[in-house]
């Protein structure tokens, strides 16, 4: 999905999508082993092309994760900081600090909100070379290609929905009472979940933390035997809690 280099005098993309977290990580290698970026400080920015004033501003600690000796670089976006964007074209760029303090451009390009999940040609990995403190250092570029991030198990005693890190959580086959706690993450206003549960071919009891609210039926209290069954949850920041909508049966 991204098509990054590091001349700063072509112009390359990276396709995005409006309210969504866009992920994304920068993998630092020095021949085929992990290079440690522990000493190095990026932060990341969006704005208006011919603009100073930056729209997204990821530093590490808020939205960037520096893995040190893993050279791994990754973050991602709030889903309400790219929805209060239009749809259209801007700037972004990576920005390094390195020890000795000089701070320089590392990647840049065109950053493109679509309203919609992008069915482009995508390019989700990209390797190119750049040199930190005098080494040069290979680093693959991953970007998140707009598809569901989906957690996914057979069966557990509780399921906790991070709704950071995933859109849908996926139960397969539960061979136990259930109980589904309280997300964590920190969710935007109007986000959404969706969970999605099947038993084992027995009904299975299902209780609720105290976050969830019911919206036009009651929480379901059980599975129904060998049906798939669809629970969608959004985000109510006026009060802090997840709306539960009716849910949904297979037929």
């Amino acid at each position: 999905m991204a098509d990054i280099v590091t001349d700063i005098s072509v112009n390359k993309n990276w396709q995005a999508r409006k309210g969504y977290h866009n992920p994304f990580t920068f993998t630092f290698t020095n021949g085929g082993s992990a290079f440690n970026i522990s000493g190095y400080t990026f932060s990341l920015q969006v704005r208006r092309f011919g603009s100073s004033t930056n729209l997204i501003n990821l530093t590490q600690g808020s939205g960037l994760t520096n893995g040190g000796a893993t050279g791994i670089l990754s973050g991602q976006f709030t889903a309400a900081s790219t929805s209060s964007m239009s749809a259209n074209e801007y700037y972004w760029q990576l920005t390094v600090v390195q020890p000795d303090t000089f701070s320089y451009v590392l990647f840049n390009g065109t950053f493109i909100l679509n309203d919609e999940t992008y069915t482009g040609t995508l390019t989700s990995a990209v390797s190119v070379a750049v040199t930190l403190t005098g080494t040069d250092v290979n680093v693959s570029v991953s970007v998140n290609d707009n598809s569901m991030r989906v957690y996914q198990t057979t069966s557990t005693a509780t399921l906790t929905p991070n709704v950071d890190s995933y859109d849908a959580s996926e139960i397969t086959a539960q061979s136990q009472t259930l109980v589904i706690a309280n997300p964590t993450g920190t969710p935007s206003n109007f986000q959404g979940h969706v969970l999605r549960i099947a038993d084992n071919g027995t009904a299975r009891a299902i209780s609720f933390g105290n976050a969830y609210v019911a919206y036009g039926s009651a929480l379901p209290t059980t599975t129904t035997l060998g049906k798939t069954m669809y629970i969608p949850i959004i985000y109510n920041s006026t009060d802090s809690k997840w709306n539960v909508l009716p849910y949904q049966l297979e037929q």
